[in-house]
């Protein structure tokens, strides 16, 4: 999806957008919060009413049940929806949502530059725009590395981070999963990054495997770092509640078929096989 695409402005256009983002299954959690408050906020500003905003919100907790960022900013949403007068504090608290989102990234990838990964070959599995804004300002700095990463199937998100890694200028490798797993061995993998969708500070949430991935590589002695941001963050009934979701989402897509839903399925993993959280 470019939003730049969608012509601002025109009348209707923002549920365009919501209604594309609903059916993004390739692009991060964090992204796509950011694009769908940058949406509503143009719904809202062009007169959008509190039904037309409550159908967008619902479709993208519908879409996407295991994100946490679209959680997290869905219930502060519907609670102004639902107060008098909510227009304007609608796009008060949408401005500085968006501010605080962007402002977060500049502070995770300045850290990130402060502090970069010393390991010369890193592994990537599935994909993360967090990682990948990341990636960008090492590349930008001149650091670059190695990288080995899996092509994360069922939907292949491997693929377009093998793509990122060679237009940053990145050495990369893609390889089947099965592959990926038998290069987990510190002689060729130093350091395994990975994403993830939700956690509470004990598990995490990301793509089928990750979970299993990070025991695997930490018990064979390579670094495991969880490179995320705060709005990824929830309390434990909240991580059980997308867990549950998680659970649900795996079973429609193993019972449907691909050409009904995401070939996305969701995992979860433990915070005791992460060495470092970025």
């Amino acid at each position: 999806i470019s939003m730049s695409d969608l012509l601002p402005g025109e009348p209707g256009q923002w549920r365009k957008s919501v209604s594309l983002l609903a059916e993004d299954h390739q692009h991060g959690a964090e992204w796509l919060a950011i694009k769908f408050a940058e949406a509503l906020l143009q719904g809202v500003c062009a007169g959008a009413n509190e039904g037309e905003c409550l159908d967008a919100i619902n479709l993208m907790i519908r879409n996407h049940r295991v994100m946490a960022p679209i959680y997290n900013i869905a219930g502060p949403l519907r609670n102004l929806l639902h107060s008098p007068h909510h227009r304007p504090r609608l796009i008060s608290f949408l401005e500085k949502y968006l501010e605080d989102r962007s402002q977060s990234i500049v502070d995770f990838s300045d850290k990130l530059i402060q502090s970069p990964p010393f390991e010369k070959q890193l592994a990537f599995f599935s994909r993360s725009s967090t990682i990948e804004q990341g990636l960008r300002k090492l590349a930008e700095s001149g650091i670059k590395k190695r990288a080995v990463t899996a092509i994360s199937n069922p939907g292949g998100e491997g693929k377009t981070t093998a793509a990122f890694l060679g237009e940053i200028g990145w050495e990369t490798r893609l390889v089947d999963d099965a592959e990926f797993i038998d290069l987990l061995f510190p002689e060729d993998v130093e350091l395994l990054i990975l994403g993830c969708d939700a956690t509470d500070g004990n598990r995490f949430l990301n793509k089928i495997g990750s979970g299993s991935i990070a025991q695997l590589a930490a018990l064979r002695g390579i670094s495991v770092e969880l490179w995320t941001l705060s709005s990824k963050f929830v309390s434990k009934e909240i991580f059980q509640h997308l867990l549950n979701a998680c659970k649900e989402t795996n079973e429609e897509t193993n019972t449907q078929g691909s050409r009904n839903v995401s070939n996305q399925l969701f995992g979860w993993g433990k915070m005791e096989h992460i060495s470092a959280v970025r």
